[in-house]
């Protein structure tokens, strides 16, 4: 994917907030799919890369019924774990070590709004840098399109569906 890697540091965005230290990847629960664990035990990057956090009580995000499957976990929200800093430990000084094919869905969907029926627009407000009150720069400083994330967000939900067959959706 040509503009869609941010990575290496060069002209990418998120190399360029990695290295000044001010990236959306810092304090942030993403939830991983087992597709994206799979993807990402592929690229051989060393575990534990993901941990469990506890799921708040009447955790879920009001009307996406099949998103609220994820909170049915045994254990908690699967989510990517943090260095001590509060960090992703898949960040570095060079922006995220995956790629975007390898990234977790919800990595790759950001900065989109969306459930499980389609993009419904974009909440880049979690960006730290100057470039979040114009949603368009920021998706072209990203290397991202509607159409694309459309594509990620149906495997996205495709996942949660086939992990959480049954998990209620009240």
């Amino acid at each position: 994917m040509s503009g869609s890697d941010c990575r290496p540091s060069g002209p990418g965005l998120c190399g360029r907030c990695a290295a000044g230290d001010l990236t959306c990847c810092r304090d942030t629960e993403v939830f991983l799919t087992l597709g994206d664990i799979r993807r990402i035990r592929e690229r051989e990057v060393p575990d534990p890369f993901y941990t469990f956090v506890p799921v708040a009580a009447g955790g879920g995000t009001g009307g996406d019924r099949v998103w609220n499957r994820i909170f049915t976990h045994p254990l908690g929200l699967r989510v990517i774990a943090h260095r001590p800093g509060g960090e992703c430990v898949l960040l570095d000084h060079d922006g995220c070590r995956l790629d975007m094919e390898t990234r977790p869905l919800i990595c790759r969907l950001y900065p989109f709004e969306y459930d499980a029926v389609c993009i419904k627009g974009i909440t880049p407000h979690l960006c730290p840098r100057p470039e979040q009150d114009n949603a368009p720069l920021l998706l072209a400083l990203l290397g991202m399109n509607r159409e694309e994330a459309e594509i990620w967000r149906s495997a996205l939900y495709r996942e949660i569906i086939e992990e959480y067959p049954d998990a209620p959706v009240e």
